[in-house]
């Protein structure tokens, strides 16, 4: 069962773009918030619910958008309106001498959005990143701005329409309804304690990729009717944890797979709280995964010749004799099972050393062979550097295989995150 939060109004309030609704518990977690300007951009104000600024891709120098549909263009500091158009076919935007332009035409502001006639529907499109990509198009407002010398690009759009791309993307359209509803909790978790927590002087809450954020890189380009019910099933709905202090919202990570055992967030993030649903749980759920178990070549010289390219204390190194991660000392594994060391031996000299740090070790393979995780033993095998690991991901919070797993024995969304969040409390917020 979800609880309804009834906090009273604070006089310090996240400004979202739905005029009425109370949404009074924004007022209370959401303090402190988003740095936004004062002038309401038409279009913006109709958006529906809390909305959520995504950061669209790489600034660049110059960035190509279409909008299949009328638009208008405005001055998002002041509000006044710099043009409208039918449809805005491949407009080239750039920045020269920190100025910025729409098709080699300069712009009277540097920072403008665009404003689809109808902005619930995906109508801002950018080109495909490859052949095989799909075309990603987005919902709600675009935002363009010069930053330095090259272009920004944020979309704005409502959160619940936010997560059913992310939901669609992050899991397969097959998985169970449950599966779908708790990564649906977990995204929104996610999105809504980033939104609480901007960095000063940042323009937007999350960025458009799982590596940095969640995934959102192909906008409504990822729906599926799934994604759409469960997120529509759980609207509003949170995960807290109450430290004594209230409920408070905190980063629901999760990863595809987990190795046999989740890893406390402290681990790999130092400032991460050591608060129970962060602390890690033993998962066997995950062990029909297809990266459960994975394994990796690399030809043994060519590994050291790659280290010897990036690393010039390893210049002088020959012919590798033996290699194995690291057991004992501070450069042991972390206590829930991570590499942080590979040792590797050369025969330069009988007792020659080299001990790597597995980020740089990791650097060393292919792009076409990456390592699913930091969990894995390595050996030389004839020849061959063969690296055995589990798991896929980081490994926090929720496996979203382990997840699915759950689902198909009958577990419900929320006994799943319960398990992967252990001591968390579902709120409806919303």
């Amino acid at each position: 069962m979800f609880h309804r939060v009834t906090a009273a109004a604070s006089a310090s309030r996240l400004r979202y773009l739905a005029g009425p609704a109370a949404l009074v518990w924004l007022c209370v977690w959401l303090t402190g918030c988003r740095p936004e300007p004062s002038v309401e951009i038409p279009g913006e104000a109709s958006l529906a619910g809390p909305y959520i600024r995504v950061k669209i891709g790489e600034d660049t120098p110059s960035r190509l958008v279409n909008v299949l549909d009328r638009y208008q263009m405005y001055d998002r500091l002041s509000g006044k309106m710099l043009g409208q158009g039918e449809e805005l076919a491949g407009a080239s935007f750039s920045v020269k001498g920190g100025k910025l332009f729409l098709n080699e035409q300069p712009l009277d502001s540097g920072h403008v959005v665009i404003v689809p006639a109808h902005v619930e529907e995906a109508r801002i499109v950018f080109p495909a990143p490859s052949p095989t990509a799909r075309q990603p198009v987005f919902r709600g407002t675009l935002r363009v701005s010069a930053d330095s010398d090259k272009v920004s690009l944020v979309n704005v759009l409502p959160l619940e329409q936010y997560l059913v791309s992310v939901v669609g993307k992050e899991l397969l359209g097959k998985w169970h309804i449950e599966t779908h509803k708790a990564q649906a909790i977990a995204a929104r978790t996610f999105a809504l304690y980033h939104m609480k927590n901007v960095p000063s002087g940042r323009s937007f809450d999350v960025y458009d990729s799982s590596g940095r954020s969640q995934a959102y890189q192909e906008g409504a380009a990822s729906e599926t009717e799934k994604a759409r019910e469960a997120v529509r099933q759980t609207q509003g709905v949170v995960l807290t944890y109450d430290g004594g202090s209230g409920p408070r919202l905190f980063e629901t990570f999760y990863h595809s797979t987990s190795g046999g055992q989740a890893v406390a967030a402290y681990q790999l993030f130092p400032k991460a709280p050591r608060i129970p649903p962060l602390m890690g749980v033993a998962c066997s759920y995950s062990s029909d995964a297809p990266n459960y178990r994975w394994e990796i070549r690399q030809d043994a010289e060519q590994l050291l010749k790659n280290l010897r390219a990036t690393n010039k204390v390893m210049e002088a190194a020959r012919g590798v004799k033996a290699i194995a991660v690291a057991e004992s000392g501070d450069r042991a594994r972390t206590e829930d099972g991570r590499v942080r060391w590979v040792n590797l031996w050369t025969s330069e000299s009988p007792d020659r050393l080299w001990e790597i740090p597995v980020s740089v070790f990791k650097k060393q393979f292919p792009p076409e062979t990456p390592f699913r995780s930091d969990r894995f033993d390595v050996r030389l095998e004839d020849g061959v550097a063969v690296v055995s690991g589990r798991g896929y991901g980081h490994g926090i919070g929720m496996s979203q295989y382990g997840a699915e797993k759950q689902a198909s024995l009958g577990r419900r969304a929320e006994g799943i995150l319960y398990y992967y969040y252990p001591g968390s409390k579902l709120i409806r917020v919303y």
